[in-house]
């Protein structure tokens, strides 16, 4: 227990879990650091696989400019908030707890006797999760674009004479 005697109670949705005041809040921060971790690579992993397949979708139906300029303005407008979030975006998700960078938090902050105690996590997660933040808010960006590629295409291939397999083109 804490010196003072006092327990806080961690708010935002993560109701029941409790910890003394100072050193053992730290504890649990580093606790959560290897399923942290887990989170952050799979999420990475997640982006990644949206700007491969969005890309490799356009190409392989031989997606229209329009396609391609929705794609780069989705990706510019994702990338500058991804990394306005990650970068400049502090969030309050309860009256005692502030958290530092967005989707996945690199610094909570604690209130604890009127004054806000920092908790950074450890900075190769931190550098991790904040580049991992800046693919995700991207990511979700050129989501809708990739969509509509989907459900504004049939199954199958859209062929022109100019990209056709010599079996299916007119000519000759």
């Amino acid at each position: 227990m804490h010196p003072r005697g006092t327990l806080c109670s961690i708010g935002g949705g993560w109701d029941g879990v409790e910890c003394a005041l100072g050193s053992i809040c730290s504890d649990i921060l580093s606790r959560m650091m290897p399923p942290g971790i887990l989170v952050v690579i799979a999420l990475l992993g997640l982006s990644s696989w949206v700007f491969f397949f969005t890309f490799r979708r356009l190409r392989r139906r031989h997606a229209g400019r329009p396609w391609w300029v929705a794609l780069y303005i989705a990706f510019a407008v994702g990338a500058a908030l991804g990394f306005w979030l990650a970068f400049h975006f502090e969030y309050q998700p309860s009256s005692r707890w502030r958290f530092f960078s967005f989707p996945v938090p690199v610094v909570f902050f604690h209130l604890e006797d009127g004054q806000w105690v920092d908790f950074p996590t450890p900075k190769f997660f931190g550098y991790l999760a904040m580049f991992t933040n800046i693919l995700i808010i991207t990511a979700s960006a050129i989501l809708p674009v990739l969509l509509a590629s989907i459900f504004t295409t049939s199954g199958k291939p859209r062929y022109d004479s100019t990209h056709a397999p010599p079996h299916l083109s007119n000519s000759g």
